[in-house]
């Protein structure tokens, strides 16, 4: 598998990027025409939450999450409750949880935990003579834990 990497510089806004220079087995370098492959993004890992873990999503909307969290106090007020999410839903959780701590008038405790987490591109070639490449980049997350003080 070969890697791929492209400049991290500032373009003008409106300019595409235009070719990737790609590193091979043997660390010889070449830049190819990024329009001689199909981009493939792969999803992001997803994992089944727990029974007291809500996965925020970048459409995800405050009332449900806000509800859903209600409900599982409700229920459970002993529990901890958990927003997850990754990437662009990261500003989102991060809202919801301080609009929940807000709206309870601060009996609501917030733990945050951050990660990173590898996301994986891959790029097929329309030409059979080009080799397949994968590009790896980081994505953030985080795990935002709710505890009501009763």
């Amino acid at each position: 598998t070969h890697s791929l990497t492209h400049s991290t510089s500032l373009r003008p806004l409106g300019e595409v990027m235009t070719s990737v220079r790609v590193y091979g087995a043997d660390g010889l370098s070449q830049k190819v025409a990024i329009s001689q492959y199909t981009f493939h993004k792969r999803p992001a890992p997803k994992p089944q939450p727990l029974p007291f873990e809500i996965l925020v999503h970048a459409h995800s909307k405050r009332a449900v999450i806000v509800r859903r969290v209600d409900s599982l106090f409700q229920f459970h007020p002993k529990e901890t409750v958990t927003l997850k999410a990754i990437g662009s839903a990261v500003m989102l959780a991060v809202g919801f949880a301080d609009f929940i701590r807000e709206n309870s008038h601060h009996t609501v405790t917030l733990s945050t935990r951050t990660s990173l987490v590898e996301l994986i591109d891959d790029y097929s070639p329309l030409a059979e003579d080009l080799p397949p490449l994968v590009q790896v980049r980081k994505a953030a997350c985080v795990a935002i834990s709710l505890t009501r003080s009763v």
